[in-house]
């Protein structure tokens, strides 16, 4: 199950502060890592779609909690046929970043990173980031200024550091590489004024 804790009181030990559990009693599924919107309303995970069939890591759809109801429930935002991984959105809430891979593919295919907006109860896919580059994506994460969104890619033993600006999707070049050449990148940040750390 998920809970949300208020340890905002600081005169109140964080150990005693009360828990509200999110996830529904009939809830039998595991869900990954929440991630907040950055308005504070929104809580995003994935939930394992069919917990009897024995992959924990595919069949999982993309779930919203809406902190504002005292309801214990979620919204399901699916994608018909894939399977979706590490929902993270923008910081500006326009966007949601996210790896989806099919369910069943007919051979090996790396996940690939894309772009959505939410209307309603809906998931809109508007751009499939890495799709037409066929590589595997490490992590990802947006610029503080959500203009940007950066990832990993990895490449003929090399992980190298790419991005994507999020201006204008029907107007954007596609990614473009940060760092070429033979590196290992595992992990970075980003800076406001638009630094990165590798």
């Amino acid at each position: 199950h998920m809970y949300l804790g208020d340890v905002s009181d600081t005169s109140t030990p964080s150990s005693s502060a009360p828990a509200r559990r999110l996830t529904p009693n009939e809830t039998a599924f595991n869900f990954s890592a929440p991630r907040w919107s950055s308005d504070g309303r929104y809580i995003y995970s994935t939930y394992t779609r069919d917990p009897d069939s024995g992959e924990l890591f595919r069949y999982t759809d993309i779930v919203r909690f809406d902190t504002t109801h005292s309801e214990r429930a979620f919204v399901r935002l699916a994608l018909p046929g894939y399977s979706c991984y590490d929902p993270t959105p923008s910081p500006d809430g326009r966007w949601l970043a996210f790896l989806r891979s099919l369910d069943d593919p007919a051979a090996y295919q790396p996940a690939t990173l894309a772009i959505g907006r939410i209307e309603g109860e809906t998931l809109i896919v508007i751009a499939d980031v890495t799709d037409a580059l066929d590589r595997t994506v490490g992590e990802f994460r947006w610029s503080p200024d959500g203009q940007w969104l950066y990832f990993t890619l990895q490449s003929d033993g090399q992980v190298n550091l790419w991005r994507v600006s999020t201006s204008d999707w029907s107007q954007s070049p596609g990614p473009e590489p940060v760092t070429t050449g033979d590196r290992e990148i595992n992990s970075f940040d980003v800076t406001h004024d638009g630094r990165v750390i590798f």
